[in-house]
């Protein structure tokens, strides 16, 4: 069985929930506001809620590109 002392567990739960970074140029077409594309363009780090926003966007994009048709579960 594995042991980890709390701060090990804090170390990796940090690396686990640490924030997903992007290029401008892998977010350039997607429906994002610019503010967002902004701050990726000055790699900042972005909120929880940016990243929601990009992933939702690309999911929008990947099922437009796929033709599913109905967005409805994207929206």
């Amino acid at each position: 069985m594995l042991s980890f002392s709390h701060e090990e567990q804090a170390t990796l739960l940090d690396q686990i929930h640490k924030p997903l970074y992007y290029t401008y140029e892998s977010i350039e077409s997607l429906r994002v506001d610019d503010r967002i594309k902004k701050q990726v363009k000055l790699q900042l780090p972005l909120l929880k809620e940016q990243i929601y926003e990009i992933e939702r966007a690309h999911n929008k994009q990947v099922a437009r590109v796929m033709g599913t048709g109905s967005l409805a579960h994207f929206s």
